[in-house]
């Protein structure tokens, strides 16, 4: 669903996970923040992301090398990993490995299908 901020920029609403996050955070009492303070995650309480500029999401789209965990931008490259989520997030950089999902094709047919529906319907 589309949506006009205050600036009159298109945006594009986000109806999963970040918009529960930021609705579950705004429910949580003094006390419960500060267990997730308390925990190292203190950076999350700050997140308020209900919708994303539509040319913010396809410029995503269009320079994320999701092989390499990186961002490409005219300024240089933007690397995706534990250090730039514990600066941008303050989540701690303990030492436990999470293993991720090993997805091959990220240029699968319905990829690209999604990317050209994204860009067509964004004009």
């Amino acid at each position: 669903m589309e949506a006009q901020n205050s600036n009159d920029v298109r945006t594009v609403e986000i109806r999963s996970r970040p918009k529960m996050l930021t609705e579950t955070i705004a429910s949580m009492t003094t006390d419960q923040k500060q267990v997730v303070k308390s925990m190292g995650f203190g950076g999350v309480l700050g997140l308020k992301l209900k919708s994303l500029s539509k040319d913010f999401v396809l410029f995503v789209i269009d320079q994320l090398d999701p092989v390499q965990m990186v961002l490409h931008t005219h300024n240089g490259d933007i690397p995706i990993n534990r250090l730039a989520v514990h600066e941008v997030y303050g989540f701690p950089m303990g030492h436990k490995k999470f293993i991720s999902r090993h997805v091959t094709n990220y240029n699968s047919e319905l990829g690209e299908l999604w990317k050209e529906h994204t860009k067509k319907n964004s004009v």
